[in-house]
């Protein structure tokens, strides 16, 4: 497994966890959700639901997401290079 087959992991584990309450069908383990897939467009996540993800990636890495970088975080991909960007070492507790 490549590093960033491992990073794109960890953001999805990250978004599963913090989707686990909500109502998307995402199979049992996250396996319909690609890393291109659109949060809002094609998956239908909800803004709270977004948020609540910003809020775990920031508490897990010690980071602070801005609300102007929000539009910009729209599938694990672009959220997997937005972190890397930062120089976020992507490991997950």
């Amino acid at each position: 497994m490549s590093k960033d087959d491992r990073d794109s992991r960890v953001v999805r584990e990250i978004l599963l966890w913090a989707l686990e309450n909500g109502n998307y069908n995402l199979g049992t383990s996250g396996e319909k959700l690609r890393n291109d897939s659109h949060f809002s467009s094609e998956i239908g996540i909800q803004s709270l639901d977004l948020l609540e993800f910003f809020l775990r990636l920031e508490d897990q890495f010690d980071i602070e997401i801005h609300a102007r970088d929000y539009n910009l975080l729209t599938s694990v991909q672009a959220v997997t290079e937005f972190l890397k960007g930062g120089k976020v070492a992507l490991e997950f507790e």
